[in-house]
């Protein structure tokens, strides 16, 4: 239910607690905005969002456990879900254990039982009249965890269509710990991220739809000493997207595999068949966070195992802990704002591409661009070449971007700016090539300027980013520069300098400030992202707007440089919806159009510009 109240040029709007909590806006990730989610706040389940498994309403205590071929352990029940601080956040935690006379396993007689929790959305309908928890067919889904990295301990971030898993299953995480210590000992972590799915030459389930190198991957963490994002972007394919999708997985907010349903014909689409869409694009996935413990060592090599199966504990089984936890910090839905231009694998390698064909962007899907927009690249260093870089070309092979961008171990992002109305009009005209080595590339977007100065996921090790004074034209004294870090280690500086250089010196000059050395940004330890803000005197924005800015440092990587005009707060500062009028729709403070009309409900809470007037949606 809303309640609107309107006072003269300022329209408020009071969304009722059903809507979903606000998230920092650093959070959200370029070309994507916030939909919905859990942030786990609470004292308690929200049973608009969930419902738990083996309590009166929802009940399924043996899900899992009752499966032949799985031959689970645990006994799901309510008491299991209970929420904690952890460190300064709150945070759920499903626990598992032994103690308390849990009931033996159904299949699985010989080992131990266990009490254990788990939830899923859309069992939220089992509650005061709540309708299912479902989210958009095509959307961005994230998960924050810390989870057990334990030999039988099987615990999961999973995703099902809502007409079933057997209809299509995305796992965005789960640790098949003994499968992995037996088949590559030498590699202390890895992770798989799979897809299942019906298969329409069979009628059956088909498991593990992606290539094993893309679905089970090495990873540089131990997933149970601290928190991480697991996530999935679920996409139209471009090239047929009524019928077939992208799948891409994420780490950490960086994709690291592809998934296309169209490279395998029409065989594993059926979920995107028009009679199981209608009507439900914003309502398919059920997420489900499930504390599973065990499973069968002789059915299909599943690869879990049981506690007690571990070699530690060989001699004596009543050595096998007695609990693991699992926490959760949040859950989070996004959907697309920006404007998908490719989505595959392809590495490049030698200056030539593997698939003997380079990634080629269409000028028909850069028909609305304009200039100071951001063609981006997801992306990772990959093989030996010697100097890794990517570059945008034209037909002929000649370059249309002034930058080539180099390419170093820990990018994940980069970005070419299109800098002028020469290069929109050949991007327009005839669309542009990829050329590069040493890089595998995931997916490219189009997305707006929208006061961004910079972006990417570019790690510095005493390299340096170079920002065009183009981007600093209308800067003057009292705006902020706003730097988003990622990664940053213990120890980390960032130097701010001007993009040119003295002859005779070896470091470029400094950026003026109102300190002697107030140029350098101390950075505190933080692998989340975090906000740096640098405020311009005269000096140094008459400096920008003269030689445009350098970024060096250490220990850290690059998220965005965003410049804030000391008005922006108040109001727009220009309109970014491609037209020469503003069509009608809710629009945010930097001009971005959100929606098309009136639509308060797709937004979070916030201030914004509707028909002229402050919007503000509580």
């Amino acid at each position: 239910m809303k309640k609107i109240y309107i006072s003269g040029a300022i329209i408020f709007i009071c969304l009722a607690s059903v809507q979903a909590q606000s998230i920092p806006q650093i959070e959200e990730p370029t070309g994507w905005t916030y939909y919905d989610g859990d942030e786990f706040n609470g004292r308690k389940v929200n049973y608009q969002y969930w419902g738990v498994y083996g309590d009166n309403y929802t009940k399924n205590a043996q899900y899992g456990q009752n499966n032949r071929n799985q031959r689970m352990a645990q006994t799901y029940r309510t008491e299991q879900i209970t929420f904690e601080n952890e460190g300064g956040n709150r945070v759920a935690r499903i626990t598992a254990t032994r103690d308390n006379n849990p009931p033996a396993p159904m299949y699985a007689a010989d080992k131990f039982g266990w009490w254990s929790g788990a939830l899923s959305s859309h069992d939220s309908r089992n509650y005061n009249g709540n309708d299912p928890k479902y989210y958009p067919l095509f959307s961005r889904i994230e998960i924050k965890a810390k989870a057990p990295y334990q030999i039988g301990v099987w615990m999961s971030l999973w995703l099902r269509h809502r007409m079933g898993a057997s209809m299509f299953e995305i796992d965005l995480e789960e640790f098949f710990v003994k499968w992995n210590k037996e088949k590559d000992p030498t590699v202390p972590f890895k992770i798989n991220q799979s897809i299942h799915g019906n298969d329409n030459t069979t009628g059956k389930v088909r498991y593990n739809l992606n290539a094993e190198s893309d679905r089970i991957t090495a990873i540089d963490f131990n997933p149970e000493e601290d928190f991480h994002i697991y996530g999935v972007q679920i996409e139209p394919d471009i090239d047929d997207p009524s019928n077939h999708v992208v799948i891409s997985f994420l780490i950490d907010k960086r994709i690291r595999s592809v998934w296309r349903s169209r490279d395998y014909g029409n065989r594993y689409n059926k979920f995107m068949n028009s009679e199981v869409r209608s009507g439900h694009d914003n309502a398919t996935w059920d997420i489900a966070i499930t504390g599973q413990i065990g499973a069968s060592n002789d059915s299909g090599d599943m690869g879990v195992g049981y506690p007690e199966d571990n070699p530690a504990y060989a001699t004596d089984r009543s050595l096998t802990p007695h609990s693991y936890s699992m926490d959760i910090d949040w859950v989070r839905v996004f959907t697309r704002t920006g404007t998908p231009l490719w989505h595959g694998t392809e590495t490049y390698t030698s200056d030539a591409a593997m698939s003997g064909t380079r990634v080629a962007l269409p000028a028909s899907l850069l028909g609305k661009a304009v200039v100071g927009d951001r063609i981006i690249f997801d992306l990772k260093k990959s093989g030996k070449d010697k100097y890794p870089y990517l570059d945008l070309r034209d037909s002929n092979g000649k370059p249309i971007s002034a930058w080539e961008l180099s390419i170093a171990d820990g990018d994940a992002k980069v970005a070419f700016r299109i800098e002028d109305e020469t290069m929109l009009n050949k991007l327009k005209a005839e669309g542009c090539t990829v050329y590069g080595t040493g890089v595998t590339i995931f997916a490219a977007s189009l997305e707006r300027h929208n006061g961004i100065a910079w972006e990417g996921d570019k790690t510095i090790k005493w390299g340096e980013v170079l920002v065009s004074s183009k981007e600093f034209s209308g800067v003057n004294e009292g705006d902020t520069l706003q730097f988003r870090m990622r990664d940053v280690a213990s120890n980390a500086k960032c130097y701010l300098r001007l993009n040119t250089k003295v002859e005779g010196q070896s470091d470029r000059p400094n950026l003026p400030s109102d300190t002697q050395w107030g140029h350098i940004i101390n950075l505190a330890q933080n692998k989340e992202d975090s906000i740096y803000n640098f405020v311009l005197n005269t000096a140094a924005a008459e400096a920008l707007k003269t030689y445009g800015l350098a970024v060096t440092g250490s220990k850290y990587n690059l998220i965005q440089v965003k410049v804030k005009l000391k008005s922006a707060t108040s109001f727009i500062q220009s309109i970014n919806d491609g037209q020469r009028q503003a069509s009608q729709g809710i629009y945010n403070l930097d001009g971005l159009k959100l929606t098309d009309g009136y639509h308060p409900e797709a937004l979070r809470a916030g201030v914004y510009i509707y028909n002229g007037k402050k919007l503000i949606i509580k």
